[in-house]
């Protein structure tokens, strides 16, 4: 038997990260996609 409480705070844990982590992950893959286009024109020259 569990204390009541105990489980939600986990799940909030994960989701508050989720959360946070969301907008870096799009300016990493943003990142990503320039990069590959970057490297594309150098290999053109």
């Amino acid at each position: 038997m569990k204390p009541k409480g105990v489980g939600g705070g986990l799940t909030g844990l994960q989701t508050a990260s989720i959360v946070a982590a969301f907008p870096f992950m799009l300016i990493m893959v943003a990142m990503c996609v320039s990069l590959v286009k970057l490297l594309n024109s150098e290999r053109e020259k």
